[in-house]
């Protein structure tokens, strides 16, 4: 019967920079697409916050938009 033995192998020093760099890559990406996705103004007024206050009974400074996907707001 033959028996394997696995082992782990060290990962270089320019194997760890290369994920580092391919990480902090994608971290950026992830960025710019966050922001390209929502908006940076908030769509609701004033009086769209004092609306929907009342009909939930919240202070209207309490009353928040949630982006979920592209144009999408709850």
């Amino acid at each position: 019967m033959n028996y394997t033995t696995h082992t782990q192998q060290a990962i270089s020093t320019s194997s760890h920079d290369e994920q580092a760099l391919a990480q902090a890559e994608l971290y950026t990406h992830l960025e710019s697409q966050a922001e390209a996705v929502a908006p940076t103004l908030d769509p609701l007024t004033a009086r769209d916050r004092r609306i929907i206050s009342e009909i939930i009974q919240v202070k209207p400074e309490s009353v928040r938009t949630i982006w979920i996907e592209g144009g999408i707001t709850v």
